[in-house]
C-alpha cells in the first residue's frame, strides 16, 4: 500500500485537512478565471501580442492546479457490464465488440485499493483484452460515497469479497493481483484450498505485492514500522462530513494519499508541471494533452475505510503476519481461521517484480514462493522486468513488451496442463 515518505512527524495532518477544506472552497473562482482567460486569449491573434503566451500558459497551469478531479472512465473499445455489485466494490467485465460468444481464458484482475481508482489499470486491461483474455475487474468504490448503514469494511471483509468475486467468474479463473491486493488475495485462495473449494483459481499472479515486507524494506515499509499503527490512527484519519453520502464514516482520505504519492517523487512532479507550462507557452497541444491524460487519472483518488487501512498497516506492514505464518482471518460467522498458503496445491503461481520498484522492493513479492511450499517447482514462475519501477510492471512499455507476453504464456501453459489433467481423469 502506498504511504507518505515525508518525515510525517513534522506534518500536522489536522492542519492539512483544514487547509484542504479551505482550499476546495477558495479555488473555484481561480479555476473559473483561468478557464475564461484561456477561452479568450488562447488563439493565434491574441498570442501575437507581447506577454499573452505567458498569460495563457499561467492560466492553463492555474486551471490544472485548481481543478477537482473525479473518477475517470475506462474509455476502452469494449462493453463494460456489472457482474456483481457490493457496497464497497463492483465486479465488472469487459466484453470487446464481436467477442460475446468467443471462448477466452478468464482473468480476474484485482485492482489496488490504495488510493487510486481501478481506472489506473486501464492499460493493464487493454493489454489483457488484446491478448485474448476475458477480463473481470474489481472496481473499488470511494468510502466517502458508501453510507454508514452499509456497515464496516476491513481486511477480513476484503478477503470475503475476494472469494465471492472468484466464485462469480465462470470457468477456471486466473487471478491477477496488482500491488496491495496480494496478501489478502493469497489469503483468500489459501482458505479456499484448505476447504477444497471447487472454485480455487487455476493460476494466481502477484505483481509488485508486499508479501514479505521484512525483505529489503522500503521507505513505505519503514514509515509503518517506525510509527506504529496507533500513530496512524491518531494522525491520518478523518470523518466524512455530513453533506456527503458516507457521512460519519471514518476514512483515510484520498487527498492525503495524493499528497503522499506526490511527496514520494516530488521533483518528478514539479518538472512535469514546468514542462506543461512550457508546452502551453509554445501552444503545443499534443504535449499538453499527454500531461492532462496522465494527471487526470493520477489526481483522481478515493478514500479508504479507516478499519481497512489500519488493519493493512498493522497486519501487513508492522507485524508482517503473512510471512510470519500468523495471519488469521475472521469469516462471516465470526470463526477464526489461520491462513496457511501451504494448503495451495492446484493453483499455479507467477511472481512479477520491477527492478527499480521503490514501493515494493525486489524480493518482497518473490517471497510468496517460500510460503506456498506444496506447489511443485514447475508451478512456481518468476519474472523481473528490467528497468521498471512500480507502475512499469502494469503500465507502459515494461508491461506491454515484457510482463504481458510472459503472463499470456503462463496462462496458456497452465490451461493446457489443466486440460491434460481433466482428460486423464476422464
Amino acid at each position: 500500500m502506498a504511504a507518505n515518505t515525508l518525515d510525517m512527524h513534522q506534518v500536522s495532518f489536522a492542519a492539512f485537512h483544514a487547509a484542504q477544506t479551505m482550499y476546495d472552497l477558495a479555488k473555484m473562482p481561480f479555476n473559473m478565471a483561468a478557464q475564461l482567460t484561456q477561452a479568450t486569449l488562447d488563439n493565434d491573434l491574441a498570442r501575437a501580442m507581447p506577454g499573452i503566451s505567458s498569460l495563457v500558459a499561467t492560466a492553463a497551469l492555474t486551471e490544472r492546479l485548481t481543478r477537482s478531479f473525479s473518477k475517470q472512465g475506462f474509455d476502452l473499445d469494449a462493453r463494460m457490464e456489472t457482474i456483481l455489485s457490493k457496497p464497497f466494490a463492483d465486479l465488472v467485465r469487459f466484453v470487446p465488440a464481436g467477442a460475446e460468444n468467443v471462448a477466452r481464458p478468464p482473468v480476474l484482475l484485482f485492482a489496488p485499493m490504495s488510493g487510486h481508482y481501478a481506472t489506473l489499470l486501464k492499460k493493464t486491461v487493454t493489454g489483457l483484452l488484446e491478448t485474448g483474455h476475458d477480463v473481470y475487474l474489481t472496481d473499488w468504490k470511494c468510502a466517502r460515497q458508501v453510507p454508514l448503514a452499509a456497515g464496516k469494511f476491513d481486511l477480513d471483509d476484503y478477503i470475503l469479497y475476494a472469494q465471492e468475486f472468484m466464485r462469480a467468474v465462470p470457468g477456471d479463473v486466473n487471478v491477477m493481483a496488482v500491488c496491495q491486493p496480494g496478501p489478502p488475495v493469497l489469503a483468500a485462495i489459501a482458505l479456499m484450498a484448505a476447504q477444497n473449494d471447487p472454485k480455487q483459481p487455476k493460476t494466481m499472479t502477484f505483481m509488485g505485492s508486499p508479501m514479505d515486507t521484512g525483505v529489503s524494506p522500503t521507505v513505505v515499509n519503514k514509515l509503518a514500522t517506525d510509527n506504529g499503527t496507533p500513530w496512524f490512527e491518531r494522525n491520518v484519519l478523518t470523518t466524512v462530513p455530513f453533506w456527503q453520502p458516507g457521512a460519519g464514516r471514518r476514512i483515510y482520505s484520498g487527498e492525503l494519499q495524493l499528497f503522499s504519492f506526490v511527496a514520494m517523487n516530488r521533483d518528478k512532479h514539479v518538472q512535469a508541471h514546468i514542462d506543461f507550462y512550457n508546452a502551453a507557452m509554445r501552444g503545443d497541444k499534443a504535449a499538453m494533452e499527454s500531461h492532462k491524460k496522465f494527471y487526470d487519472e493520477y489526481n483522481a483518488v478515493l478514500a479508504l475505510s479507516a478499519e481497512f487501512y489500519l488493519q493493512t498497516i498493522d497486519r501487513i506492514f508492522v507485524k508482517n503476519d503473512l510471512a510470519q505464518g500468523r495471519f488469521v482471518h475472521t469469516d462471516a460467522q465470526g470463526k477464526l481461521h489461520l491462513v496457511d498458503p501451504s494448503k495451495i496445491r492446484r493453483t499455479a503461481l507467477l511472481m512479477v517484480e520491477g527492478e527499480r520498484d521503490d514501493i515494493t522492493a525486489l524480493g518482497q513479492t518473490r517471497a510468496v514462493a517460500d510460503l506456498c511450499t506444496a506447489l511443485k517447482p514447475v508451478q512456481k514462475n518468476y519474472y523481473m522486468q528490467a528497468g521498471a519501477g512500480h507502475y512499469g510492471i502494469f503500465s507502459g512499455t515494461g508491461w506491454r513488451n515484457g510482463v504481458l507476453p510472459v503472463y499470456a504464456q503462463f496462462v496458456a501453459t497452465h490451461a493446457r496442463s489443466a486440460l491434460r489433467q481433466r482428460l486423464e481423469i476422464a
